[in-house]
């Protein structure tokens, strides 16, 4: 069902019992259809907390006597009967959704009556905007409805002729039934030039007698139809390419604030919500900014010191803290609590405890997984198997939250059992989340530099990384992983391939440089034979990982990434450079650790 929340479930049956019969029936009739299509275009979650909730039920103040009194008959008494009407506006979400709304009103005694949706897929694709809309016609005729249903191109039609019959041909037949062969519909022609210009290939919009139980039930087959139609175009989609996305968004945006503006029911509903609901409903219709919520994102495996970190930079990128949430084992640890100073809520679950799964994604709109298993010199080969139970969990939900999950950038085939583990994670939540996964591929990270093993060195002058001084390495902040989660969380981006992460590019003896110019001495990089030798007779990991940066071409890495962030998301994250880094974490103090990392800003 198109449900607005308990509150407008008792408005909405308040104010029917005091509807006439015919209308009564008139309302319900209406908002059946619309029920039912909503379900098969998807059935998206309904999120009525914008404006702090002040749209998901409340009542018109009414129109003031003096506007009253500058009407003339009959449209005076009109306003007047129109002024007690019960109301409810939401925000619709969902995957493959840039934005969406539904709204129903009721009023009171009279039993006028209107509601609908509007469903706008995102910018990565071009799939068209499905708008279903039910009102009450005459005074005349009780019985009358009007219905509008449509998809609204976006694009222009008179220059894409194979977009208009990619989207509207299918319905074509429907449409001229409606609107020009069935005598029980008859067309409606609006008064405003802006309306007309409006209709869409295939639109229709008529009225008809909600009393005749085979045009209601013809209505409703053609609602149903194109809703359906929407539906597989929007799961089928191909993505656009990264200019078309662009354009895309720059044109839903003025599309959606002009039709909110310039809407032929701003005349009665200016007078009848007064001048802050009608703002508050007119911005929800355009997705404003002041009416967009921030994503719900739960946060899994961030309790160490680059899972925090990565926090701040999903926070940084614009999540609030009271809208995210993070799993801990026990909340009283140190982790969990500098978390929870952030201004996260804990959710005590266990990765390894079915049990402890269920429902976990529950209300949320995005689910960040930084990590299946600690940062240890150990292998955990529980890696893979925590992420397919957390995908399975994921999946029962009606509406399951996009995944977000932090990766390493390398070849399927590396052989290295650390990066094979992380790969096999990401195939189990593509596997049981489809169309519902972001990938995000880490290279080095230069929070690593901080570690004991690494930093005491550097900071005496020596930076000893195995490497050729001269070979480009793409290194990555874990801030910049949280940031770039963020976005894909206020976005809903589930991009197709694997986003690599890439902050910035250097050869070691460019870091070196960098570290040099922070901690005020002189730092020269040492590329460490005897390390790279004795590792590959007794560290056969360390080994393989050395010999993978070693042989790996990174510059083709770093050549792809920025067109591919830009491809994937409308607002790429902005990302930090080395020194950026090192200047932020506050390398030059010779007192700080690794540990302060996550425990300071």
């Amino acid at each position: 069902a198109l449900a607005f929340g308990d509150a407008a479930t008792a408005l909405f049956e308040e104010y029917e019992a005091t509807v006439p019969e015919a209308k009564r029936a008139s309302q319900n009739t209406a908002w059946s259809i619309v029920e039912e299509a909503y379900g098969r275009a998807g059935g998206f979650e309904v999120d009525a907390s914008a404006f702090d909730g002040a749209l998901a039920a409340f009542k018109t103040p009414g129109p003031p006597a003096e506007a009253l009194a500058a009407l003339p008959e009959p449209a005076a008494a009109i306003m007047k009967a129109l002024g007690d009407t019960a109301c409810a506006y939401a925000q619709t979400k969902g995957p493959r959704l840039g934005w969406g709304t539904a709204y129903r009103t009721l009023a009171r005694d009279a039993g006028a009556f209107f509601g609908g949706f509007a469903l706008w897929p995102s910018e990565a694709v071009d799939v068209p905007n499905f708008t279903l809309y039910f009102g009450s016609g005459s005074p005349a005729n009780p019985r009358d409805l009007f219905m509008r249903l449509e998809c609204v191109p976006r694009v222009d039609v008179a220059t894409d002729a194979e977009y208009a019959e990619r989207y509207y041909a299918p319905f074509t037949a429907t449409c001229l039934k409606l609107m020009a062969e069935d005598e029980r519909f008859r067309p409606y022609v609006s008064t405003s030039a802006y309306a007309r210009g409006c209709l869409a290939p295939s639109g229709v919009r008529v009225f008809f007698d909600a009393g005749d139980a085979s045009a209601v039930e013809t209505a409703r087959a053609a609602a149903l139809e194109l809703a359906g139609l929407w539906a597989d175009s929007l799961a089928t989609a191909a993505p656009v390419d990264a200019a078309t996305r662009t354009r895309l968004a720059a044109r839903d945006a003025v599309v959606r604030r002009v039709a909110a503006d310039a809407s032929p029911d701003n005349i009665n509903r200016k007078i009848v919500y007064g001048p802050d609901l009608f703002k508050k409903t007119k911005d929800l219709l355009a997705g404003a900014a002041n009416a967009r919520k921030s994503p719900r994102v739960l946060c899994v495996g961030c309790s160490g010191g680059t899972g925090i970190r990565a926090v701040r930079g999903l926070l940084e990128g614009g999540v609030d803290p009271a809208t995210t949430k993070f799993i801990t084992r026990d909340p009283s640890k140190p982790a969990a609590k500098t978390l929870a100073a952030l201004g996260l809520e804990p959710v005590v679950a266990d990765l390894d405890d079915a049990a402890s799964l269920v429902d976990i994604g529950a209300g949320c709109d995005a689910v960040y997984v930084h990590g299946t298993t600690g940062d240890e010199k150990q292998i955990d080969k529980a890696e893979a198997p925590r992420a397919k139970a957390l995908a399975e969990a994921l999946a029962t939900a009606k509406t399951p939250p996009l995944v977000i999950y932090n990766s390493v950038a390398a070849p399927d085939d590396t052989g290295i059992p650390r990066i094979e583990q992380k790969h096999a994670a990401e195939a189990a939540f593509r596997s049981a989340l489809p169309g519902r996964t972001a990938i995000l591929r880490a290279h080095l990270f230069m929070e690593e530099l901080w570690k004991g093993y690494t930093r005491p060195s550097i900071a005496k002058g020596t930076y000893g990384f195995s490497v050729p001084r001269d070979k480009p390495l793409c290194l990555t902040s874990v801030k910049d992983m949280g940031a770039v989660a963020a976005r894909c969380a206020f976005e809903d981006a589930a991009p197709a391939a694997p986003l690599e992460v890439v902050s910035d590019v250097l050869s070691p003896l460019e870091m070196a440089a960098a570290f040099g110019d922070a901690q005020g001495s002189s730092v020269k990089h040492r590329q460490s034979w005897a390390l790279y030798l004795f590792s590959r007779v007794l560290l056969p990991e360390l080994h393989q990982i050395i010999r993978f940066y070693r042989k790996t071409d990174f510059e083709q890495y770093a050549a792809a990434a920025a067109p591919a962030m830009a491809a994937a998301l409308r607002e790429p994250a902005p990302l930090q450079s080395f020194a950026g880094f090192l200047e932020e974490t506050g390398w030059g103090d010779a007192s700080r650790t690794y540990e302060d990392l996550a425990r300071e800003s």
